[in-house]
């Protein structure tokens, strides 16, 4: 790279770290329109500001920036804070919020899934059954609901990368070429799949936790995880069932390499007898898992038994915690389960910076002190006054896969649920319908890179490539505005 080239785009990195800063420092200047206060308008340049540094600059440096400006405003935000100093409450309100607590916890968690070699394990196993070998449908059918599954356990990136080289493997044993369709079908099958299972639910998934956290910061409420499954995961088997008829009976692929597949060698591709590190593994998890839904079954069955109360009020961070001690605690052939120390610079931290930043802000977002909400919903409202609430929540599903799939996911899904949720509670909706709806429409990107990870890497993956990519994310995102609407309203209804 030339240095003239170098010192360009040296020039434009300052220029729009300099543009993010002025709109976070100097936004608040202007006059704050009725019923929002100054504070708000405040907070609502740090927001913009943060977005567009977010976007354009860097995903860390910017919290830090915003974390000493929000710190100049937060006692106003919060007049009843304990903090000794207002960027203390600012560190509280972001570094020290539950969300970013649970979602490093989360992630330390996810890598010992990923360190035991269980998660290629299970995959492999779903290959290995009777209908894997029926059939050549019978062998897709059951790569892709091994992706699916795979994907509900495991962070977004992993899993794909995992299920990809596992592919790899796959494609060679059978002579597979790059320009099959069927390497197509895999290929973009596998992304789809871990999208559907990401935005399905919050084990090990970083954005579905902070959206249903700004929920739970701006309604004052706790989430209910089994509620949010109940809705989520039923619109995500539906649209993965008509993605796969799509692939069968529109796309058709030649699958005639497959029918001569040997087995023999797909077996030998499974790992030995399981260790004790991974039976340990597998027993705590499930475990973890079980305590985790409970809470929303007992929220039917006994609600107010006081087991029932004292499950609600530990949350799933402490017992998420819990076994992250047990894991760092329990030795097998003289190693920890878990090494905190050398796990920890193995985990995505700019997600934990970015879930931080935009925590403070949202949460702040919602206090009366900044007037924001009543704002919206003076804006907003006029809008939307003659919508029924299954047309609003219909609105804004079509909205949320719309913009993810032209837009990166986490904007949208921070601008929508920061909007949603103020007007759902101000129409007199169930706000929970609205978090869902935002929460898992808006990551139900499949058709450019820019729209969310999992897209550029099936971009990028040779298999994949970027013209059936792109064709075929956009049928998911079709089907996907026609589940949602159909099914999130009723679903959140019964379960909200």
């Amino acid at each position: 790279m030339s240095t003239a080239v170098k010192k360009e785009k040296n020039a434009a990195y300052y220029i729009k770290a300099v543009i993010g800063l002025a709109i976070m420092a100097f936004f608040g200047m202007i006059p704050a329109p009725e019923p929002m206060t100054q504070v708000g308008m405040i907070v609502v340049g740090q927001f913009i500001g943060l977005i567009f540094l977010w976007t354009t600059v860097d995903m860390v440096w910017p919290t830090f920036a915003a974390i000493i400006m929000f710190g100049t405003i937060a006692t106003k935000v919060y007049p009843n804070s304990f903090a000794l100093a207002s960027v203390y409450e600012a560190g509280m309100q972001s570094i020290g919020n539950w969300c970013v607590i649970i979602v490093i916890a989360l992630l330390l968690f996810c890598e010992v899934l990923g360190q035991t070699g269980l998660i290629r394990r299970v995959a492999l196993w779903f290959l290995t059954r009777k209908i894997a070998k029926k059939n050549p449908w019978g062998f897709t059918f059951m790569f892709l609901f091994a992706s699916l599954i795979v994907a509900i356990f495991m962070d977004v990136t992993a899993s794909q990368l995992l299920l990809y080289a596992l592919a790899t493997e796959i494609f060679e044993l059978l002579g597979i070429e790059k320009e099959d369709k069927w390497a197509k079908v895999i290929s973009i099958g596998i992304m789809i799949s871990v999208v559907l299972s990401f935005a399905a639910t919050p084990i090990c998934h970083t954005m579905p936790i902070l959206f249903m956290g700004i929920y739970s910061a701006i309604a004052g409420v706790t989430v209910n995880w089994l509620g949010y499954m109940a809705v989520a995961l039923p619109c995500a088997i539906i649209i993965w069932l008509i993605m796969l008829c799509f692939f069968r009976f529109v796309v058709k692929p030649d699958m005639s390499k497959l029918e001569s597949m040997d087995f023999d060698k797909i077996e030998a591709l499974r790992p030995g007898t399981m260790s004790k590190r991974e039976r340990f593994v597998v027993v705590v998890s499930a475990i973890l898992v079980i305590v985790w839904i409970l809470p929303g079954f007992l929220a039917v069955l006994a609600p107010n038994a006081a087991f029932t109360q004292w499950m609600d009020s530990i949350t799933m961070l402490t017992p998420l915690l819990v076994v992250l001690v047990l894991f760092a605690i329990v030795r097998i052939d003289g190693k920890p389960i878990l090494d905190i120390a050398e796990t920890a610079g193995k985990i995505n931290w700019m997600v934990v910076f970015l879930l931080a930043g935009i925590m403070m802000i949202a949460s702040a977002m919602g206090e009366a002190t900044t007037g924001i909400s009543d704002w919206v919903m003076t804006v907003v409202s006029p809008m939307v006054s003659g919508l029924s609430p299954f047309a609003f929540i219909a609105l804004i599903c079509v909205i949320s896969v719309i913009l993810t799939n032209i837009a990166n996911n986490i904007p949208v899904g921070i601008v929508l649920i920061t909007i949603g949720v103020p007007l759902s509670l101000q129409m007199g909706i169930n706000p929970f319908l609205a978090a869902v709806a935002v929460s898992f429409s808006s990551n139900l990107a499949f058709t450019i890179p820019p729209a969310f990870v999992p897209v550029g890497t099936c971009y990028a993956y040779p298999y994949g490539g970027g013209k059936y990519t792109l064709r075929w994310g956009i049928v998911a995102a079709i089907v996907s505005i026609v589940i949602t609407v159909a099914l999130i309203y009723p679903l959140g209804s019964l379960v909200g």
